[in-house]
């Protein structure tokens, strides 16, 4: 492409100073270049094809000694139009990227909502995380996880029970907060219409991260500990907490028992982790246990329990078998 003669030739164009058979050379470029599939064109490619085109139009002309074809359009017109063929080739361009660069898991999230007024809702992540969703609450995640993270997004407020996983960090990311775990529980509160944003801690560790300034501690929370922000001046305060029952009243959450019968506990346990739980022998319904399995994976908290009372169990799908002759 005699890239010089082209630049020269737009710009005399724009200028307003182009003879006829000038305007017409510029103005068939740009109409065939707008005929090319743009969706496959990169820099490289449309520096290629433009090139191919003004090839092709300026020897011909040379060759003809005549217009290729009469056009009528007015500078102002062709300036529109090729604005406009500009803006189609980036939002292409950069929509394809988006499409293509962009995980898998992206493309395949879920968000459910709670309104204001409404009971808390739970929800189980592909990974065995629990969520207890707030009223008037939005939690947006990827029916399944990839890569080295657990990445999720809360509007509003929820209860969360992680699900272990050293090698793949979870992490909220709030309208005003960041929190990253590995497997803990702890509740975020971050409505966007409220001055203040917090996080408490239940059990385990967590980072949180925000746009203050000032995070004490780094921004690391131990169990019964909380920091709230102040969204508009940056400032933050953390404090300990003495009973975490507010937190997850309402929910599942809570499994510490106190010398209670094993018909309680199974009620409990069937109701948190959504499993079907049948005695093969009612004698041992009333066998009495102390032990808090809060924070503690479904098949951790059965072993415990089978082990302490003698009893066999079978956990099947979401059907789990207890097997049993009385109280160890």
């Amino acid at each position: 492409m005699e890239k010089e003669r082209f630049i020269q030739l737009r710009d005399k164009y724009l200028s307003g100073t182009v003879d006829e058979s000038e305007r017409m050379l510029v103005e068939e470029y740009y109409r065939r270049l707008a005929e090319q599939e743009f969706v496959r064109l990169n820099a490289e490619e449309e520096e290629r094809v433009g090139s191919k085109i003004w090839s092709n139009i300026y020897h011909k002309i040379q060759k003809d000694k005549a217009p290729i074809i009469k056009l009528r359009w007015h500078r102002t017109k062709i300036l529109k139009f090729a604005a406009a063929v500009a803006a189609c080739v980036l939002f292409i361009v950069f929509g394809l990227n988006w499409l293509f660069n962009e995980p898998v898991e992206k493309r395949n999230f879920v968000t459910i909502s709670v309104d204001k007024g409404n009971a808390i809702r739970k929800i189980k992540l592909a990974d065995g995380t629990l969520i207890w969703i707030k009223p008037n609450s939005a939690v947006t995640y990827p029916q399944s996880f990839a890569g080295s993270t657990r990445e999720i997004e809360l509007s509003g407020e929820a209860l969360f029970e992680v699900f272990k996983d050293p090698a793949r960090p979870f992490v909220v990311h709030c309208n005003f907060l960041d929190v990253k775990v590995l497997g803990t529980s702890f509740n975020i509160k971050d409505v966007k219409e409220v001055r203040t944003a917090e996080v408490a801690v239940l059990t385990g560790k967590v980072w949180v991260n925000s746009k203050a300034k000032d995070l004490i501690n780094k921004g690391i929370l131990l169990p019964f500990e909380k920091i709230v922000v102040n969204k508009h001046t940056g400032q933050s305060h953390k404090s300990d907490f003495t009973s975490s029952a507010g937190y997850y009243e309402g929910t599942e959450y809570n499994l510490n028992f106190v010398n209670a019968p094993l018909d309680s506990i199974i009620n409990r346990i069937s109701a948190k982790f959504n499993v079907v739980i049948n005695l093969n022998n009612e004698d041992i319904s009333q066998c009495k246990l102390s032990g808090d399995f809060t924070d503690q994976p479904l098949t951790k908290t059965i072993d415990i329990i089978c082990q302490t009372i003698g009893a066999e169990c079978t956990l099947s799908g979401t059907t789990l078998n207890i097997k049993g002759i009385k109280c160890k």
